[in-house]
């Protein structure tokens, strides 16, 4: 590389960690962030984090790479554990990705796909989206594409009938290891990449009897599986030890089927007009066209095949799992999509350049580079200013805060929020809180939740009670008490967030599932004088009120 191009290089990845780091801090943290921001994993060292990882893997599979990063980060630098300092490490391999992009272009030997792949992978709403939150997916996305880079030299080296570089295999092994380490979804999509190195590696010994080819391959298969051996048998285990750790629900296999339409979108460029023509056409464009050209058909034909098996072993873990379906757990087709997709670029303005006279022949590169760039400003700025993830926790607190009487208590509609989701930059002024736990729905049932809820208000005639998740506590149906009881409702929008839900460009379900509002919550609150009305109607002749000095406790 000449210095123009490292130049070039640096200016994209200052671009791409630009916008991941661009108040990584502002957006409310969900579940999955919490556990890092409070004791005990807040204070925990990376072995801490290897060792509860491993403790607890049967009942909760969490890979140990990603928090042990984090706690690295913060206990060597002695940082506090907040928002931005959780998830910087997420950001920076975020901004890394490009670097392994420009890599992986690299590998095919084909310079403008680097230079494409660098730039795409800098403005992609999925990418951008998992390196602002500290939860998982950054990791998988930059060392997925670290180790496809090298495993394509490798496969370039045994399709010419040569041996790989030792480096290739050892960086290849490296980078399968860790993205293994870092969350269950890579394992097949790795596992796959080893197969097709086999295959390779088989039919250059079939060419090359003479030659040794797959000795290196062989020893570079065999660390990676004792690497990852411990794991999966502790997986497979957990099936016999520990199956009340499993979901007893599950989407139902024909929803997942359905939900999983908006695949293509989420993870290139967004649907609705004219996001959705863009996304499709240029993955179209890249299998059309790459099938049709003699150097990269068998790439394309590849690439299409670890889709179609890698999405039906996703879809087979999850159906294990019994858990419901979310987005993320398909995050290694990404990378697939993000090659198509871009190679539907490159090969797209190569046809057009046909038509137009030799000067003019790099207009319609510069023209789709434009189209994409164009239609992403919007999203990456929603993404940039989503104040939820997607609920708006902050500006409820802020505005509860502000208006309701100190002390006084609000109810949520999901238990996990107040302790969980609400904990971290909680409201100092009132007090959030549950009446009983509510999940699963059976314990809601049984319990009666709805009327705890009605009770407490009863007893606590100042409280508030906050819609946040469940329009329907029972089924499809909305639980219309809250309307009657309270005179008042203020609504709390989520508006960065609700663009995304309408060009397809969240990853994230909890953006889309039909029993949620979370994108637009609602407080439910009577005032003083409403409640004295109510008191009045009801021909009570006192109405108790707490006053200063009484707080509320659980």
């Amino acid at each position: 590389m000449g210095l123009r191009s490292i130049v070039l290089l640096s200016l994209l990845l200052l671009m791409g960690l630009g916008i991941r780091f661009y108040r990584l801090g502002f957006t409310d943290t969900r579940s999955d962030e919490v556990a890092l921001l409070i004791p005990p994993l807040a204070s925990y060292t990376p072995a801490e984090h290897i060792r509860c990882d491993w403790q607890t893997f049967k009942e909760t599979r969490i890979m140990p790479v990603p928090r042990m990063t984090v706690g690295a980060f913060i206990t060597t630098f002695k940082l506090e554990a907040n928002r931005f300092n959780v998830r910087f490490v997420y950001a920076l391999l975020g901004g890394l990705t490009v670097g392994a992009l420009f890599l992986l272009g690299r590998a095919f030997g084909d310079g403008r796909l680097a230079w494409l792949l660098a730039f795409f992978g800098a403005i992609n709403p999925f990418s951008i989206y998992y390196s602002r939150q500290a939860h998982v997916y950054a990791f998988p996305i930059f060392f997925n594409t670290l180790a496809a880079a090298f495993g394509v030299l490798v496969l370039r080296a045994l399709a010419a009938g040569r041996a790989p570089r030792a480096r290739d295999l050892v960086l290849f092994t490296a980078a399968a290891i860790l993205a293994c380490h870092t969350h269950m979804s890579s394992w097949p999509l790795m596992g796959l990449l080893w197969l097709v190195i086999a295959g390779m590696a088989w039919r250059a010994w079939r060419r090359h009897p003479e030659q040794v080819l797959w000795i290196g391959c062989a020893v570079a298969s065999g660390v990676w599986l004792l690497a990852l051996v411990p794991w999966i048998y502790m997986f497979i285990s957990a099936f016999f030890t520990a199956q009340e750790s499993f979901l007893t629900g599950g989407d139902n296999p024909i929803m997942t089927l359905l939900a999983k339409w908006r695949t293509p979108f989420v993870m290139t460029w967004g649907g609705g007009w004219p996001r959705a023509l863009v996304s499709l056409g240029l993955l179209l464009s890249g299998i059309g066209l790459g099938l049709r050209s003699r150097r990269w058909r068998y790439i394309v034909l590849i690439a299409l095949g670890l889709f179609c098996i890698l999405a039906a072993i996703l879809s087979l873990m999850m159906g294990l799992a019994r858990q419901f379906f979310n987005m993320r757990y398909y995050t290694p087709l990404w990378l697939i999509l993000i090659f198509l997709s871009t190679l539907g670029v490159l090969l797209l303005a190569d046809w057009l350049a046909r038509f137009l006279p030799a000067r003019a022949r790099q207009l319609p590169l510069l023209a789709l580079v434009a189209l994409v760039a164009g239609l992403m400003w919007q999203p990456i700025s929603w993404l940039l200013t989503l104040p939820g993830n997607p609920v708006p926790y902050t500006m409820a607190n802020r505005w509860m805060d502000a208006h309701l009487p100190p002390g006084a208590p609000v109810v949520v509609d999901r238990w996990l929020q107040p302790w969980n989701e609400m904990l971290h930059n909680a409201p100092t002024s009132v007090v959030a809180t549950f009446t009983i736990p509510n999940e699963p729905q059976e314990l809601l049932l049984q319990y009666n939740w709805t009327q705890t809820v009605q009770d407490f208000m009863r007893k606590y005639p100042e409280a508030a009670y906050l819609e946040v998740c469940f329009k329907s506590p029972y089924g499809l149906e909305a639980w219309e008490w809250p309307r009657h009881f309270f005179h008042q409702q203020v609504e709390f929008r989520n508006e960065p967030g609700l663009k995304l839900r309408q060009v397809l460009l969240s990853p994230e379900e909890s953006f889309y599932q039909w029993n949620s509002n979370a994108l637009i919550i609602t407080l439910h609150y009577n005032t003083r004088e409403d409640v004295l009305a109510m008191a009045a109607a009801e021909k009570a002749r006192h109405q108790l009120f707490y006053g200063p000095g009484w707080g509320y406790v659980k």
